[in-house]
């Protein structure tokens, strides 16, 4: 009985760990997916300007 509570509150301190790293991933995720969008977002913008200077060349 002893044992199977202490691997119990091992175990819950694992699940805990875990989930506070899981959540910094999400958390870098989440970032690198709004610098993401503000990337594609310019790259947008520069396909547009690159088309519209082409005919002036």
């Amino acid at each position: 009985m002893q044992r199977s509570l202490l691997d119990t509150i091992k175990l819950s301190d694992e699940v805990k760990r875990l989930n506070n790293q899981n959540e910094k991933m999400t958390d870098k995720v989440n970032e690198m997916d709004i610098r993401l969008s503000k990337i594609e977002e310019r790259l947008k913008v520069y396909s547009e300007i690159q088309t519209l200077q082409k005919p002036l060349k």
